[in-house]
């Protein structure tokens, strides 16, 4: 079974997906194609009839396929071949995963989506101006707390009781080894 981020085809070193596979077969059922599906995603974002997640990972997706298939200098027609032009089984099982399924199993394009790569920024792009900056600290926080990128209000009291924890912990350790100088 293809679940989509699995290598279909390799064309000078550059590795295409059956994500891509998918994407480029609906393509060349469209008469604006790549442009027509992108369209079409951001039709269904505005109108919120599917996930806002999901439309932006598949947007990434179409973006870096644009991408690699610039790279290629291809189009959609010389990277599939003929047999999958020509099937209808292709088209219909691309429609199924593109517009129903959705990407459950996603490429690096569609977990790296520009809004991931802006909030991950935001959490750190700037640290180095913090009179102390936070980066020295946060593989000791990441220990304590975890590598989840993102807590909600309803674990707040968790996180804080985890790093209370941790601190008092330290400060036990810290008098202990202090304790024998006075």
């Amino acid at each position: 079974m293809r679940y989509g981020p699995e290598t279909w085809r390799e064309i000078d070193g550059v590795a295409f997906c059956h994500w891509d596979r998918w994407l480029l077969r609906l393509a060349l059922a469209e008469p604006r194609g790549l442009d027509a599906i992108a369209r079409e995603f951001r039709a269904r974002a505005a109108s919120r009839r599917v996930s806002g997640e999901a439309v932006e990972a598949m947007l990434a997706q179409v973006v870096d396929l644009r991408g690699r298939l610039a790279r290629v200098a291809r189009i959609p027609e010389e990277v599939l071949d003929a047999e999958e032009r020509a099937s209808g089984w292709l088209l219909k099982k691309a429609s199924k995963r593109v517009w129903h399924d959705g990407p459950n199993r996603r490429t690096d394009a569609m977990r790296n989506t520009p809004r991931r790569r802006r909030e991950a920024h935001a959490l750190r792009g700037n640290w180095a101006r913090f009179p102390v900056s936070p980066a020295r600290f946060e593989p000791e926080l990441r220990r304590v707390v975890g590598d989840q990128a993102y807590y909600d209000y309803r674990a707040t009291d968790l996180v804080a009781r985890l790093l209370e924890g941790q601190l008092a912990r330290a400060l036990t350790l810290r008098k202990a080894v202090l304790a024998p100088w006075g």
